[in-house]
């Protein structure tokens, strides 16, 4: 019964745990910055369309 008891521990395999949760918030950062910049990219080209819009309407040109 005790001999169950004495049985070897298994190796520890924390060190690739550590390096898959490095990975992934490294990948997880990354693509966060990726959505940031893309966001003010689009919200940037919808000012300038906004302006050229109320600019072509003030002019009184249709707006295509």
């Amino acid at each position: 019964m005790f001999q169950l008891l004495q049985t070897a521990m298994p190796p520890s395999n924390l060190s690739y745990l550590i390096a898959a949760f490095a990975v992934t918030g490294v990948v997880f950062v990354g693509y966060v910055y990726y959505i940031f910049r893309r966001r003010q990219e689009t919200q940037a080209e919808i000012k300038r369309l906004v302006t050229l819009s109320e600019a072509n309407e003030s002019a009184g040109q249709e707006v295509s």
